[in-house]
């Protein structure tokens, strides 16, 4: 079998994807759908995308060229931001037998080009059980957990809880709201921003970001290894989705399946198969709201030899599957 896979670069994601697909025998070939990933680059793909317009027909051209010289099973869009719908029809006439499978990480309220490409498509997933309702051509499928979450399973917990992500909105404020009664020397915290230029503007622009120091945000991303040790260190990860998602993040999935309990605002996962009180604690959303004492007595009471072994269906192996089934109904290759 052979897929076309079309995504953006999200911390490395990508290529953990397609290896999972390589591990069952798929020959993947895996095209960025940004011709850049700087951060200004995507800032101009996604606020004014007609300055973009000649580099991104290059680059589109350049990834029909590419497919052109192979046949395949299947195509792979993950998100499909940027995709001109041009890409899939060529790719169709080329491929008239390949599933076209569509999954999006993100509302249709944040990235909403994506739907011009639904009408070309045979499978399409969405992780935002809000879009799945109010639409009947979307599927819900959640997230997943890389390997290296589950391979940090079983260590000491030398943190009450963590967070590691990009800064954006009320999620510094959040954050602190959660710890607030907890021991500092027993937290941690890793705020990041694409660029310094980037916190600069998000400081003179959003009031929210003003009493952030510097000091307190990185401008390199944190290796999903280190995330990884970080969460297999900790009784509790602190989670805050985007405003308007009701989609469960990575984080979520990556907290539970390295063993660590999760402390979350997203109400959504009250309606998940996997909730357990006992290991996932809903905080409102205003950090002001949120009872630090009841977050300290909740962690205190965390069974930290509890196993995440039953929550493996949710890895990245179990997420690709899922897809090949879409291809071959009835087996995974």
């Amino acid at each position: 079998m052979r897929l076309a896979f079309i995504t953006p670069s999200f911390f490395g994601y990508e290529e953990s994807i397609a290896q999972a697909f390589r591990d069952r025998g798929v020959q993947v070939d895996r095209f960025d759908e940004r011709p850049s990933n700087s951060a200004v680059s995507r800032a101009v793909l996604r606020v004014a995308p007609k300055l973009a317009a000649r580099r991104v027909r290059a680059h589109f051209d350049d990834i029909v060229r590419q497919m052109s010289e192979h046949r395949y099973d299947a195509l792979l869009i993950i998100k499909g931001e940027n995709l001109p719908p041009y890409v899939l029809r060529a790719f169709s006439e080329r491929n008239p037998n390949a599933v076209r499978i569509f999954y999006t990480f993100d509302s249709l309220a944040n990235s909403g080009r994506c739907v011009d490409l639904f009408p070309d498509l045979d499978v399409r997933y969405s992780f935002d059980r809000g879009d799945v309702a109010a639409r009947d051509d979307l599927r819900y499928k959640s997230l997943f957990f890389a390997r290296e979450f589950a391979e940090v399973r079983g260590r000491e917990r030398a943190f009450d809880a963590s967070f590691v992500g990009t800064l954006h909105s009320d999620r510094y404020s959040f954050y602190h709201g959660v710890v607030r009664s907890l021991r500092p020397e027993r937290c941690f915290a890793f705020f990041y921003s694409p660029a310094r230029w980037y916190f600069a503007l998000q400081r003179v622009f959003d009031r929210r970001m003003r009493g952030i120091a510097a000091r307190e945000v990185s401008v390199d991303k944190m290796p999903r290894s280190r995330v990884a040790e970080v969460f297999g260190s900790s009784r509790a990860v602190v989670d805050y989705q985007r405003p308007g998602q009701d989609g469960l993040t990575m984080r979520t999935f990556e907290a539970l399946g390295s063993g660590a309990a999760l402390i979350t605002a997203n109400r959504a996962i009250l309606d998940e198969s996997f909730y357990d009180p006992a290991r996932i604690l809903v905080v409102p959303r205003d950090a002001d709201s949120i009872d630090g004492d009841a977050v300290r007595e909740w962690v205190s009471t965390l069974d930290d030899e509890w196993s995440a072994e039953d929550f493996d269906q949710y890895g990245i192996d179990a997420w690709v599957g899922e897809f090949l089934r879409d291809v071959t109904p009835g087996g995974d290759v």
